[in-house]
């Protein structure tokens, strides 16, 4: 470190391709790999994830199931609105079943006391168990 001194600089520089003592090479240079570090770190800090919730993941899993016979959930819908407008569609017993996953997953995300870890997995069994036709 302590010979690097302003001909190992040029050196080091030329054979990358870069003029030491043109100061346009050298900004442009630094330009760029500050660019491919803030690229770097923006692809890893703002790509969308995946819910880790358990009950949002099987309530999104539920709204794609209902999606696949022809009823998806639109954007704005809460859970009870987007179970009125479906429920005339699906079959009595699909929509008991439909029924009883909103109750639950509406108990589950909004009532703090009533989430355990046992109510999470039925809620994840009805809705695997859930195939409407």
């Amino acid at each position: 470190m302590l010979n690097y001194d302003r001909g190992r600089q040029q050196a080091l520089l030329s054979r990358i391709g870069l003029d030491a003592a043109n100061p346009r090479d050298l900004a442009g240079a630094l330009g760029l790999v500050l660019a491919l570090v803030i690229g770097a770190v923006a692809v890893f800090t703002l790509r969308p994830r995946g819910s880790s919730d358990p009950v949002e993941s099987s309530y999104r899993e539920f709204c794609g199931r209902l999606a696949a016979i022809g009823a998806p959930r639109l954007p704005d819908e809460t859970a009870s609105r987007y179970l009125r407008r479906v429920d005339r569609m699906l079959e009595d017993e699909d929509a008991d079943q439909a029924r009883e996953i909103v109750a639950g997953y509406s108990r589950l995300r909004y009532d703090p006391a009533f989430s355990t870890p046992e109510r999470i997995r039925d809620l994840q069994r009805r809705v695997r168990a859930f195939k409407p036709t």
